[in-house]
């Protein structure tokens, strides 16, 4: 049976009175489509309908007569499975419908993969409230879909997770006016110098009776909240200002700064970089504009066409968490990028994993036959730094050269280990 938002809800309170009587239970799932709108902008609004369509149609196949399905937003469907046994044939129902969402669609010749997030709670289990069970099921939705599991079941820990993201959506605009954000700097040690000549910028916030907010969860508010570029515009700003404390403190150092898939698509990006370049006189290629492969997903021609342009201004480009992408060597072909770092998964085991010391060494050679600097991060003791230095890696960075700091104490940091580090030795 199909279903739009106000009649799922409303078959959903007529199921559990049913369940209120005969003491049954039910689960309740919200299936997000990451690609819908993303089909809409590049392909038109037709193809998005038709991606609907085919995946209305292998749900049918999939559920009983008896289970309401139906979309309740351009890339979310809501999910009714009434008369279960158990939470195992829920679960089982679940999995099936990944399974069947997860294989590719082929809309106007074209194949399509989406990513598919799916949230369920149960009844009597995590409430007996309709508003409440859709509620739960959101939110383990979202639990899935930011941890790339596929499914996720409620739990509390969810909901106060949740509960964490509206505290920071309500503060986080007086945050960044207010000046309660501030930044952090963790060094990157030049293997070829042996100094420390460069560090990148981390974002930090105390919130209130919270404590640390994880820099993810406040770049996700961000993004959702549209307030990624007022939040961009803060971390460049301050972190070009304290980069002028760095030169007067007699520090040459490179700041790397990091970008979101959101901010490539912003076409006025590149001249807001170029006028707080000039307003803090810092010169364009003491900056390094970060972004990870993911970020070109979402429209490519977008993001590059925003990278030519920072590439033009003189700044440097740099791709994170290389290696866990996709498409590695396409980017490389593409992009105007002058650095690769390889990600920290990597590194932190490639003395204990063949495998992995392997991929590091691989990308630090796919690397210099672009003509690229590449980056280690993840560098937690000096074996690992060491044999990072027989592989040929140019700068590494991690909690063994020093952990992210604040700015009047990494100068002291810098300073000292530079001071005591002449060009020679490993570290």
């Amino acid at each position: 049976m199909l279903a739009d938002h106000t009649l799922l809800l409303s078959s959903l309170r007529k199921e559990l009175k049913k369940k209120h009587r005969d003491q049954g239970m039910l689960a309740i799932l919200i299936i997000g489509l990451e690609g819908v709108t993303k089909l809409d902008g590049v392909m038109g609004y037709q193809a998005g309908d038709q991606l609907q369509q085919q995946v209305t149609e292998r749900l049918k196949s999939a559920l009983r007569e008896t289970d309401i399905f139906g979309f309740i937003g351009r890339e979310e469907l809501g999910c009714i499975l009434p008369s279960l046994t158990s939470e195992g044939h829920a679960t089982l129902a679940a999995y099936k419908i990944l399974r069947i969402l997860e294989q590719s669609f082929m809309i106007e010749d074209r194949q399509v993969v989406v990513n598919v997030s799916l949230g369920m709670a149960y009844y009597p289990e995590h409430g007996n409230d309709a508003d409440i069970l859709m509620k739960h099921a959101n939110v383990a939705m979202h639990n899935a879909k930011r941890n790339k599991t596929g499914l996720s079941i409620f739990s509390i820990e969810h909901d106060l997770f949740s509960q964490l993201q509206l505290e920071i959506q309500a503060g986080l605009n007086g945050a960044i006016q207010d000046n309660e954000l501030f930044l952090h700097y963790q060094p990157q040690l030049n293997l070829h110098t042996r100094q420390i000549d460069a560090a990148e910028t981390l974002l930090r916030w105390n919130l209130p009776n919270r404590g640390a907010i994880p820099p993810a969860d406040i770049l996700a508010v961000a993004e959702n909240t549209g307030m990624i570029s007022l939040l961009t515009g803060w971390v460049l700003n301050t972190a070009l200002r304290q980069q002028a404390n760095f030169n007067r403190a007699g520090l040459d150092l490179n700041i790397s700064v990091n970008f979101s898939a959101r901010n490539l698509m912003e076409p006025e990006l590149p001249e807001f970089v170029d006028q707080t370049l000039r307003t803090w006189n810092v010169p364009p290629d003491k900056i390094t504009v970060e972004i990870t492969e993911s970020a070109m997903i979402e429209d490519e021609k977008r993001a590059l066409n925003t990278l030519l342009k920072l590439k033009d201004i003189g700044v440097k480009l740099s791709i994170d968490d290389f290696g866990t992408g996709y498409a590695s060597m396409t980017y490389l072909r593409k992009l105007p990028v002058d650095e690769i770092k390889v990600d920290v998964s990597f590194v932190r085991s490639m003395l204990t994993v063949k495998g992995d010391e392997r991929i590091v060494r691989s990308i630090i050679a796919l690397g210099h036959n672009f003509d690229l600097e590449v980056v280690a991060e993840g560098v937690e003791d000096r074996q690992t730094l060491e044999r990072l230095v027989d592989l040929g890696c140019d700068r590494v960075q991690g909690y063994y050269l020093g952990s992210p700091v604040p700015e009047e104490e990494f100068i002291k940091h810098v300073s000292l280990y530079n001071f005591n580090k002449p060009s020679k030795g490993v570290a």
